[in-house]
């Protein structure tokens, strides 16, 4: 079976939402001003990463999913940027 490519678009989306997520870690103020609702902005940002991986399972490279599924998303985005 061959691998569908994702759109370009597709893997912009997951490009985004991967730094999305690097940058809320990284706000270490608003993890110390409101913790509530920096825990929320890193669930819902986990929550888009996972929904879009597994719209794109089988569309992307097996190298790129194994980044994923390890949530190696430091990795999974220098990957896409790579690409």
């Amino acid at each position: 079976m061959d691998m569908e490519t994702p759109t370009q678009n597709k893997l912009d989306q997951l490009a985004k939402l991967l730094q999305q997520r690097l940058d809320i870690i990284a706000d270490t103020r608003l993890a110390k001003q409101d913790p509530v609702l920096h825990l929320e902005q890193l669930k819902n940002t986990s929550k888009s990463v996972f929904d879009l991986q597994q719209e794109l399972v089988n569309q992307i490279p097996v190298r790129l999913q194994h980044f994923l599924e390890q949530s190696s998303y430091n990795k999974a985005l220098a990957f896409i940027r790579g690409m």
